[in-house]
């Protein structure tokens, strides 16, 4: 009998979904809302880990500081 090791995460683990009324605000729009845990912010150009962290939450910026998605990994 096998036996999953890993169990999916669940969608939305990391606030995403409650966020995307920030699309197409600035970033300190995001700064000012105060989200607790694993953020990353994502400018255009910049490398970032292909890491997957059900619970890290991603701010996607243009180059105009200006959030473009919002997103888990």
């Amino acid at each position: 009998m096998k036996v999953a090791w890993w169990i999916p995460p669940q969608k939305g683990s990391c606030g995403a979904e409650a966020l995307t009324h920030l699309i197409g605000q600035p970033v300190s729009a995001f700064e000012a809302f105060g989200h607790k845990g694993p953020v990353r912010v994502i400018r255009p150009g910049q490398a970032v880990t292909m890491d997957y962290r059900h619970d890290r939450l991603n701010v996607v910026l243009d180059d105009q500081d200006v959030i473009t998605g919002v997103n888990c990994s």
